[in-house]
């Protein structure tokens, strides 16, 4: 068995437990996810995520305007109401590259995919060290656990965001301490269970 395919199978066991334990959902992402398509390999090389968006995309935009940019591919209802899900253009859900927009505050949430990285020069695969070194404010946030048994996601530590106090970076760790799942999210939204809209 590859070692792919025993982290899936370890993967489908963990969500099968969460599963039949409760209604619970977790963050997964893997930073091997890779790799993403052309003009996805583009954007990471030429732009960087944040201060106020990736590329053309910004945070703050409706949807429309989103869709417009050409970075997002694809739309779907999302979980939340008033909230959808996009993901950006060579990207894929499993590889990250998820976008999600409010309808009242537009684009809430930017995430990173492979070769994407921050000014600062974070990425996925960054150990927890170097976030420190990048943003030295960086708090830890603990899951927010919901009263219908739901948790809206993992434990992360939140960044302020250099050049832009509206906005706040996630950063999601394996548990060797690497960076596995990065956003670039709006401080105020609509587009996480239990966060203050």
């Amino acid at each position: 068995m590859t070692a792919r395919l025993a982290r899936a199978a370890v993967g489908l066991l963990l969500l099968s437990a969460l599963v039949g334990c409760s209604s619970r959902f977790v963050y997964t992402h893997s930073a091997d996810d890779g790799p993403v398509a052309g003009p996805a390999v583009a954007l990471a090389h030429d732009h960087r995520l944040g201060p106020d968006g990736f590329g053309q995309l910004r945070l703050g935009m409706t949807l429309d305007q989103a869709v417009g940019t050409g970075q997002v591919s694809r739309t779907a209802t999302g979980d939340l109401p008033g909230c959808r899900t996009a993901v950006e253009t060579g990207a894929t859900p499993a590889r990250g590259g998820g976008v999600w927009v409010s309808a009242k505050y537009g684009v809430a949430k930017i995430e990173a995919y492979a070769g994407v990285s921050t000014p600062e020069g974070v990425a996925l695969g960054a150990g927890l060290d170097d976030v420190r070194r990048a943003y030295p404010d960086t708090v830890e946030e603990t899951e927010k656990d919901m009263a219908d048994g739901r948790i809206e996601m993992d434990d992360h530590y939140r960044a302020p965001v250099p050049g832009n106090p509206a906005a706040a970076y996630r950063f999601f760790v394996d548990a060797h301490d690497h960076v596995d799942a990065m956003l670039l999210v709006l401080a105020k939204q609509d587009c996480d269970v239990g966060y203050p809209n």
